[in-house]
């Protein structure tokens, strides 16, 4: 940041909006120029190369598209039906961008209080903060707020400043996104977990079943069983029952019967291993700090998060451009800036993915983090400056 001479800030008025530079979004001005841009060519027609710098823009009104974003900040004068009547920056703090323009001018000579048009930070669908660039600059002198460079917005004929803004794209979300602690509870249908219901469902027509083949095997040929006396269908499926836990009590003579009980025993032990397996891991599992790792995007895609964005912004672009199926999908959700951040607050989000100073500002943000709740996920994805 530059060094700001307070005396500049003092003796400045806090103008409204000029309506004379009114302009709605994306229409051009309906004058010859269909333009408010100064021609700087007729305006220094000296030997421009001669010019000292604190004196280049001396007596040049500056004509200014003021985003209404978080840089800049406006006193509002309402009638009794909340129309907007007035619309002033801010007497107590007009933000950083007007500032900046302050020292601009108070370097350069210039003015722009009296010249500047308040735009709005909202896009009309379809559109993208690239094109906005592209229209502010093609009706303005200036377009005041913070930009991030591309090749593509420098192809337009763009040109920026030197940079003042961290737009690396990051990730944030909450704390419980990074890491679930386990819940100490007693689960008495625990012993479940293992196998699904349609498992289960098998296992005990499996067991009914094969009794009563068994049973009937031992109707068919009395001498399949060695017991003295034909087992009952009931004393049938207690045996296959308990046959499940690794108790065999089977006594078969003949090859059918033999046949039948060994194929009964051998899916016993599968289900048994099976079950021994899945238990020690569902134990395992709850019992334990299950930690996500999200330390990129490609992480957080994969696990499936829901990530917010700021619709329309150069990060927008990025990600849309790094992740194309992805940025189609439903998991991927465009909103506003601040209500990116709000969505991931209100859980239809897991992640906003943003820029570095606005996380910076946000975090401090009481109706934003005001508990703390969000933190920083990860490294940077991408450095970029604006």
């Amino acid at each position: 940041f530059p060094c700001f001479n307070v005396s500049f800030f003092q003796v400045t008025g806090q103008e409204a909006s000029n309506s004379s530079y009114h302009a709605d979004q994306f229409i051009y001005p309906n004058n010859a120029a269909r333009s408010y841009r100064n021609n700087f060519c007729d305006l220094l027609n000296g030997n421009r190369s001669n010019f000292e710098l604190d004196k280049s823009l001396s007596g040049v009104e500056i004509r200014v598209g003021l985003l209404e974003a978080a840089f800049a900040k406006f006193d509002y004068t309402y009638d009794e039906n909340g129309t907007v009547l007035n619309q002033t920056l801010s007497a107590k703090y007009p933000g950083l961008v007007p500032r900046l323009l302050d020292e601009l001018c108070g370097r350069s000579g210039c003015t722009w209080r009296t010249s500047y048009y308040a735009l709005s930070n909202d896009l009309p669908d379809g559109k993208t903060y690239a094109d906005y660039l592209v229209w502010i600059t093609d009706v303005y002198d200036l377009a005041a707020d913070w930009w991030m460079q591309s090749i593509e917005r420098l192809r337009t004929g763009t040109t920026f400043t030197d940079v003042w803004y961290d737009a690396s794209i990051i990730m944030v979300g909450k704390d419980e996104a990074k890491q679930k602690e386990p819940e100490d509870r007693l689960e008495l249908w625990g012993w479940l977990e293992p196998f699904s219901t349609t498992v289960w469902f098998v296992i005990v027509a499996t067991i009914f079943g094969s009794a009563a083949v068994y049973f009937a095997l031992e109707r068919i040929d009395p001498n399949s069983d060695i017991s003295e006396e034909q087992l009952t269908y009931m004393e049938t499926v207690w045996m296959f029952g308990t046959a499940v836990t690794g108790q065999f009590e089977f006594a078969p003579k003949t090859n059918a019967a033999r046949l039948f009980t060994f194929s009964i025993s051998f899916w016993a032990l599968l289900v048994i291993s099976a079950y021994t397996a899945n238990l020690a891991a569902f134990l395992v599992n709850r019992n334990q700090s299950v930690t996500i790792q999200l330390d990129t995007i490609e992480q957080a895609i994969n696990n499936g998060k829901k990530m917010c964005v700021w619709k329309g912004s150069n990060t927008d672009i990025s990600i849309s451009k790094e992740y194309p199926a992805f940025a189609d999908g439903k998991n991927y959700i465009r909103a506003s800036q601040e209500g990116s951040y709000k969505k991931v607050l209100s859980g239809e989000c897991d992640i906003v993915i943003t820029e570095q100073a606005t996380w910076d500002q946000f975090q401090v943000v009481r109706g934003i983090n005001g508990n703390c709740t969000l933190r920083q996920i990860g490294d940077t994805w991408q450095r970029k400056d604006a």
